[in-house]
């Protein structure tokens, strides 16, 4: 054997060790690092929504809002404060996302996703933020002074009706001066009727009633779903695998083929 071909061996050498490294490396710190961490319980509560009013033309843009509000700090802070959390805290633990459930265009799902070491504590807060959302939605769909108005439109309905009957019946019997009475008095119950009527009409909602309602229980994994050092492992050996290639070509680009 030349001292030539001795040279040539000992890169070969060198560099089946680099590609081993970059191979291997990646998965096994991947693994380590994954193992390090600590177990998680993912917990999930579900927000079902709908648009009671589909003729609007909006019905997308009104649904997609919804997550805007499921996110909305003010929830993080409320429902960490009572399970000794900061905002920040909480909202590192969760995750909002809209889900389309395909039934019609005019529903769908906000999923709420809590991860915490603690199981009872994930599901704990994944039912309290979908609780604390879902009240603070309420004031969206419930109007109490349309209500109101309508119950009032309603008796005075019935007292008009009431004395246009009492009319009927003085003019029937002939009773002049009852006539009278009744005439000035449907007079004053037609004008209210039109002023109540009026006022609820500006009460009534201008956009669609959006109602936000659980579907079903909370739920929690009864294993941990993090970490997963396994998975971890092998994005790390495709990533090795990548690394390796690409190192073996720059290795053969620069290394020459046969020494002289």
């Amino acid at each position: 054997m030349t001292e030539s071909a001795s040279l040539w061996r000992l890169p070969n050498r060198l560099m089946a060790i680099l590609l081993c490294v970059l191979v291997l490396l990646p998965p096994l710190v991947g693994f380590v690092v994954a193992s390090m961490r600590p177990e998680l319980y993912r917990a999930e509560a579900d927000a079902y929504h709908r648009v009671e009013s589909p003729e609007f033309a909006v019905t997308d843009r009104l649904l997609a809002s919804q997550e805007l509000k499921a996110n909305a700090r003010a929830l993080a802070v409320e429902v960490g404060q009572a399970n000794g959390l900061t905002a920040q805290e909480l909202v590192d633990k969760l995750s909002v996302n809209n889900v389309s459930i395909g039934v019609n265009d005019n529903s769908t799902v906000i999923r709420f996703h809590i991860l915490d070491e603690d199981r009872e504590a994930a599901l704990k807060i994944v039912q309290e933020y979908a609780d604390a959302y879902l009240r603070s939605v309420a004031p969206d769909r419930e109007f109490p002074d349309v209500e109101k108005q309508r119950a009032e439109v309603e008796r005075t309905e019935e007292r008009r009706v009431e004395i246009r009957d009492q009319l009927a019946a003085a003019a029937a019997s002939g009773d002049v001066d009852a006539q009278q009475r009744l005439n000035a008095e449907y007079e004053l119950v037609v004008t209210e009727l039109e002023i109540l009527v009026d006022v609820w009409g500006k009460l009534e909602p201008n956009q669609p009633v959006i109602v936000a309602e659980p579907t079903a229980a909370s739920w929690v994994t009864d294993d941990p779903v993090e970490p997963r050092p396994i998975r971890t492992a092998a994005v790390g050996l495709l990533g090795g695998l990548v690394l390796a290639a690409a190192a073996l070509v720059l290795l053969r680009r620069t290394t020459p083929s046969s020494v002289g």
